[in-house]
C-alpha cells in the first residue's frame, strides 16, 4: 500500500504534463501569410485571422482586403492574404 500511495501522485503529475503538452501542440498552427506580396510561413497560437494580424503587427487600412475574412478561425495550412 505504501508504494501505491507514492506512485499515485507521480502518475498524476505525468498525466498532467502529458495533457498540457498535447494541448500546447494542438493550439499551434502553421499558416502562410502574404502581406502586400511578401509571403511567409509562421507558427501561431492565434484563434482567428484578426488575432493573427494583430499578433504580427499588420496594420489594416480602410481599403485593405483580407481573405479569408478577419473572423475566420485559423487551422494549420490556412493561407491568409
Amino acid at each position: 500500500p505504501q508504494g501505491l500511495l507514492r506512485l499515485v501522485p507521480r502518475a498524476l503529475v505525468v498525466a498532467f504534463l502529458a495533457g498540457g503538452t498535447s494541448a500546447f501542440v494542438a493550439s499551434d498552427k502553421a499558416v502562410r501569410i502574404d502581406v502586400d506580396g511578401a509571403p511567409r510561413t509562421l507558427h501561431t497560437f492565434a484563434d482567428d485571422v484578426d488575432e493573427l494580424l494583430a499578433e504580427q503587427g499588420v496594420p489594416l487600412g480602410a481599403h485593405d482586403e483580407v481573405a479569408p475574412g478577419r473572423d475566420h478561425g485559423l487551422v494549420t495550412g490556412d493561407d491568409i492574404t
